[in-house]
């Protein structure tokens, strides 16, 4: 889910988040955006960067990760790839903050009356 808590216009279940963020890739990229695939997805609320390197072998790697913060989540997604060897020109591509379930109320109904 996505989007502040109180804009429910925003938030998203999980196939429409997957819908918009695809449909959010393809305006920033233009026509330039060859293939799309979703690599993470949470209901987290909070930081999330995703991360981009490539191993000695010169294959890409891609990672997500999640923090309190920016920068705890940069940590995070650079600490994944030094993991998987993929640390070679490691660098984060993009931040997001995200509104996940656990910061929604959990009944959205209004009172009938």
């Amino acid at each position: 889910m996505n989007g502040a808590p109180r804009q429910r216009a925003l938030r998203h279940q999980e196939s429409g988040a997957r819908a918009a963020a695809i449909r959010d890739l393809k305006q920033r990229a233009g026509d330039g955006v060859a293939t799309t695939q979703i690599i993470a997805a949470s209901d987290r609320t909070g930081h999330f960067a995703y991360a981009r390197g490539k191993t000695k072998a010169g294959e890409d790697l891609h990672r997500v990760g999640f923090g309190s913060s920016k920068e705890e989540a940069q940590r995070d997604a650079l600490a994944q790839l030094a993991e998987a060897w993929g640390s070679r020109g490691a660098t984060v591509i993009y931040n997001y903050f995200s509104h996940g379930r656990d910061s929604a109320p959990h009944s959205a109904k209004p009172a009938v009356r």
